[in-house]
């Protein structure tokens, strides 16, 4: 790093780190030269650092930093966040989409509509990003570390991913579920496919796993709030709800449809 301000401006820095076993955080570095510039460590008269807010974890509608069980009751389009609230936010067809779309550290209700490609996130902006009839699933996330969600969507029939602003990448193949998350805790979303008719998980660029049996559907999130995403799957059949290597609790019936896993066409069934 090299310093060129001089007569006591401040110098900034943005940098992101993780310490382990926590959140990264992003955080805002001053550094307060002297009068006369900086010419060697003892010029520097004060450093201060200001701490961002991560990106929370999927379906962290209270911004504690872990993912919280919810579902969505297509039926009546309504949503059930365990212990916090139940809120109507849709239409029949549209599919869940919750995320932080506007940096204030938690969650927010919104729905895609899959006719006409368009986003309705609740008390926010509607916009469109998706092609109408294409079978695109919406994927939103933060892709770029910049702590809100980026729209995006993936298209199944070729496996190809369009992040709005961002890029398109190819991973995937026909069938499977997109499942982007923060795997790697880097501050920012990977790419990732859940195959169900194998129940493997394939991280673009890292690891490959199995994690769940037919008929399970991929809910990954951030259960323990340790910055990195989980494999999770929800089981219709029983209601159950498996985090791998943490827990396994019951909440939701075999017709609802559990949050942030992806629906594909707004049934409330991830597989069709």
């Amino acid at each position: 790093m090299i310093l060129t301000k001089s007569g006591g401006i401040p110098v900034t820095v943005i940098n992101r780190f993780k310490i382990p076993g926590f959140t990264p955080y992003e955080a805002r570095v001053e550094l307060a030269a002297r009068s006369g510039g900086l010419t060697s460590d003892h010029d520097i008269d004060n450093i201060r650092v200001c701490f961002l807010n991560p990106s929370p974890p999927p379906a962290d509608f209270n911004g504690d930093r872990d993912t919280d069980i919810a579902i969505y009751r297509p039926s009546e389009g309504r949503w059930y966040i365990k212990d916090q609230f139940t809120v109507k936010h849709s239409l029949p067809g549209d599919i869940p989409v919750p995320c932080d779309y506007n940096r204030d550290g938690d969650v927010d209700v919104a729905v895609y509509r899959p006719s006409s490609g368009i986003w309705f996130v609740k008390d926010q902006f509607t916009v469109q990003h998706g092609l109408p009839g294409a079978g695109d699933i919406p994927v939103p996330a933060d892709y770029d570390g910049d702590r809100d969600c980026d729209l995006a969507v993936f298209r199944s029939s070729t496996g190809s991913w369009y992040v709005r602003s961002l890029f398109n990448v190819n991973h995937g193949a026909p069938g499977d579920i997109p499942v982007p998350g923060d795997y790697d805790a880097d501050g920012d979303a990977d790419v990732a496919v859940y195959s169900p008719a194998s129940g493997m998980w394939n991280v673009k660029d890292q690891f490959t796993v199995n994690y769940g049996i037919p008929g399970d559907i991929p809910v990954p999130g951030d259960y323990n709030g340790d910055g990195d995403t989980d494999l999770a799957i929800f089981r219709p059949s029983q209601g159950m709800w498996y985090v791998k290597d943490q827990f396994i609790v019951k909440y939701g019936l075999s017709t609802d449809f559990p949050l942030p896993a992806r629906d594909t066409n707004g049934d409330g069934d991830p597989y069709q």
